[in-house]
C-alpha cells in the first residue's frame, strides 16, 4: 500500500476505500486477476465507517489488557437471518464471529428524571407516561407491532406470506412495502412516522414515550418517510441477537486490503479526486498533484462526497435524473463518545449495577450509553471479569448538538496513562467527559457525586462532520427508492456509484455489499455473489429484518 505513489492509468478506478469500494475491488480482482484496479481514498486509512480502537490499558492489578471499541458500525444478523453477502465474504476470508451480547434485564432506561433497569417494564411506563388503556403493559416492539399489523391488513391482496413467516422481512419485501402500501389510502413513503403514527391512534404521550425508549430520535424526529422509520425500528427487536468479529469490526476491511494488495490492486492514501472527466475512451479522474485515466470509474461514496464531487463533474451534474437521486436521501448524523477505563466498574457488584454488555437508554443528551462483553465467547468468564474495558455514549439526531458544544470548551482529555490519543481519533475535551461521566452514572441510577474511576483515555467522532461521512442515510419522504436504484447507479457510461446510502439496507455494511452487488453485475457482468435472500423462520419470530 502506497501512500504517495500514484498509477497514472489504470482499468479500474475505485474512488473511496469504504467497504463498498474495498468489496468492488476484491470482487473484480478475483474475477479478473490481470485487471488493474486503482483504490483511492481521502483518508490516510481503509474502511471508511468501519473503524476500530484497540489500546493497552494496565489493570488495578498490574497486567495489560487489550479493550477494543468501534468508532463506526459494530455489529450484524447472525447467519441464516439476513445478510447472506456478508457472511459469504466471512466464510471467504476465514473470519469467525463472536456472539455481540445486548445485555439483559440489569440494563438500564434513565426517562423523565428516573432511572430503573429493563427488568421493571412494561408495568413501569404506564405510571411514566399518561397512556391510554389500549397502549399500556406493552413495550414498544410490542406497539410497532400492532402498527405495522394494522398495514399489513390494509394490503392484504398485495403479499403472500408462507407458514410461520412474517413479512416484510427480505429487502425485496421492504421495497414493495415502502413503495406500494398504503395506510389509509396514502403510500407509506408519503407519510412520515410521527403522522403515520398519530393517524393510527396513538396519544402524543405514547408516541413521546416510543420515541424516548428506543434510544433513537432518527427514526421518528428527522424528515424521513414511514416505512423507512419502521424498517430501521425493527432492524432492533427487543429480543435482538447480533455478531461482531474477535477485535473489532475493523478486521473486515484490514482483511479485504491485505488480499486486494496480495492480488496486485492498489490502495493510494491521503488523496482526494475533486473532479471526474468523461473523455469518451477513458474517464479522466484529477485531484491536487494527481491524473488517473481510467477505462472505468466506481465512485464508492456516499451523498456528502458524491454532491461535492459532482459540482466539478460535467459527467454528473449534468444528468438531473442521478443528482434527484443522489439527494434523496437524509443524512444521518451519529455521535459516538468513547471512555476507556482500567476496571469494569459498571460490572462491579460493588456498584450494584451490574450491567456486562448493551445499551442503557434515556431521553438525555447521552442517548444510549453501551458496554461490551470482554470475553462474549464465553459468558462464565466474562461476568467474572472487572478488569480494562470501555463504555461508548451512541447518540444521534439534534442531541449530537449537546456534545459539539462542550467539544468546543476546554482542553482535551489526557491522562499519565494516555498522554496523547490513538492514531486516527479525536480526544474529547474535559468539560466534555465530566459531563458524559455525569449523565453516565446518572442513567446508571447513581448519584451524580458518586465516586467511580475516572477514563484513562476519551475518543470523540461525529459521523457527518469535517472529513467523516454521515454515520447512515434513509430515503426522504416522497421517495420511491425503486426509481432511485435506476438512476443512481450508472450516471454514465463507464461510470458507476454503489454506496449503503442508496441501497434497501441502509446504515449497514450489507447495504453497501448489495449497492456494490448491483453495479457489479451490471456493469461488469460478474456472476451473483450469494444466493438471493430468503424468508427465515427465525426472522419471523425476532423481526429482525432479513438483509437484502
Amino acid at each position: 500500500m502506497s501512500t504517495q505513489s500514484v498509477h497514472h492509468s489504470c482499468d479500474v478506478l475505485i474512488v473511496g476505500a469504504g467497504m463498498s469500494g474495498l468489496f468492488a475491488a476484491w470482487r473484480l480482482l478475483n474475477h479478473k486477476p490481470d485487471l488493474n484496479v486503482v483504490i483511492v481514498d481521502k483518508l490516510n486509512r481503509t474502511g471508511g465507517r468501519l473503524q476500530t480502537t484497540t489500546v493497552s490499558i494496565r489493570g488495578t492489578d498490574g497486567n495489560d489488557y487489550d479493550v477494543d471499541n468501534e468508532e463506526g458500525g459494530m455489529r450484524f444478523v447472525p447467519e441464516g437471518t439476513g445478510m447472506p453477502n456478508l457472511w459469504r465474504l466471512f466464510h471467504e476470508l476465514n473470519l469467525q464471529p463472536i456472539p455481540f451480547p445486548m445485555g439483559d434485564e440489569n440494563n438500564r432506561y434513565f426517562i423523565r428524571g428516573r432511572s430503573f433497569t429493563k427488568s421493571k417494564t412494561p408495568i413501569i411506563w404506564q405510571f411514566m407516561y399518561n397512556l391510554a388503556p389500549q397502549e399500556q403493559n406493552k413495550q414498544p416492539g410490542d406497539i410497532f407491532g400492532e402498527v405495522l399489523a394494522a398495514i399489513l391488513a390494509e394490503n392484504k391482496d398485495l403479499y403472500t406470506v408462507a407458514a410461520g413467516q412474517t413479512f416484510p422481512s427480505t429487502p425485496d419485501q421492504w421495497i414493495q412495502f415502502r413503495n406500494t402500501f398504503t395506510y389509509k389510502g396514502v403510500a407509506l413513503h408519503s407519510w412520515g412516522l410521527w403522522t403515520l403514527l398519530q393517524e393510527y391512534g396513538l396519544t402524543q404521550e405514547c408516541i413521546n414515550w416510543l420515541d424516548q425508549a428506543i434510544g433513537f430520535m432518527g427514526p421518528v424526529d428527522a424528515f424521513i418517510n414511514a416505512g423507512e422509520g419502521l424498517q430501521i425500528i425493527l432492524d432492533f427487536p427487543s429480543a435482538a441477537s447480533f455478531f461482531t468479529l474477535p477485535g473489532g469490526y475493523q478486521t473486515l476491511p484490514d482483511c479485504l486490503e491485505h488480499q486486494i494488495i496480495q492480488l496486485g490492486g492498489d490502495i493510494i492514501l491521503n488523496k482526494t479526486i475533486d473532479s471526474i472527466t468523461d473523455k469518451g475512451d477513458y474517464k479522466l479522474a484529477t485531484g491536487e498533484g494527481i491524473n488517473y485515466r481510467a477505462k472505468q470509474v466506481i465512485l464508492a461514496l456516499p451523498r456528502k462526497a458524491i454532491e461535492k464531487l459532482a459540482d466539478a463533474s460535467p459527467a454528473l451534474h449534468h444528468d438531473h435524473k442521478f443528482m434527484e437521486a443522489v439527494g434523496s436521501v437524509h443524512n444521518m448524523e451519529l455521535t459516538k463518545i468513547g471512555l476507556y477505563f482500567d476496571q469494569r466498574w459498571w460490572h462491579d457488584p460493588a456498584y450494584g449495577i451490574n450491567i456486562s454488555s448493551g445499551p442503557s437508554f434515556s431521553d438525555l443528551p447521552a442517548g444510549s450509553v453501551y458496554a461490551f462483553a470482554h470475553d462474549p465467547a464465553n459468558p462464565e468468564a466474562d461476568q467474572k471479569y472487572n478488569g480494562p474495558a470501555a463504555l461508548t455514549i451512541y447518540t444521534d439526531f439534534i442531541r449530537g448538538n449537546f456534545w459539539k458544544e462542550l467539544q468546543n470548551m476546554g482542553e482535551p482529555y489526557h491522562t499519565v496513562a494516555f498522554p496523547d490519543n490513538p492514531d486516527n481519533t479525536q480526544a474529547a475535551t474535559t468539560p466534555l467527559v465530566k459531563e458524559a461521566m455525569r449523565l453516565i452514572k446518572t442513567i446508571f441510577g447513581l448519584n451524580p457525586d458518586t465516586a467511580v474511576p475516572e477514563p484513562v483515555l476519551s475518543t470523540y467522532r461525529i459521523w457527518g462532520q469535517g472529513e467523516f461521512g454521515y454515520g447512515y442515510h434513509q430515503y426522504k419522504l416522497n421517495v420511491d427508492d425503486r426509481q432511485v436504484y435506476k438512476s443512481i447507479w450508472n450516471p454514465a457510461s463507464g461510470i458507476y456509484v454503489c454506496n449503503e446510502a442508496w441501497s434497501p439496507e441502509q446504515g449497514w455494511v450489507e447495504g453497501s455489499l448489495l449497492a456494490t452487488e448491483h453495479v457489479l453485475q451490471q456493469g461488469f457482468k460478474l456472476d451473483p455473489f450469494s444466493a438471493p435472500h430468503q424468508d427465515s423462520p427465525v426472522v419471523s419470530t425476532s423481526r429482525t429484518i432479513n438483509q437484502y
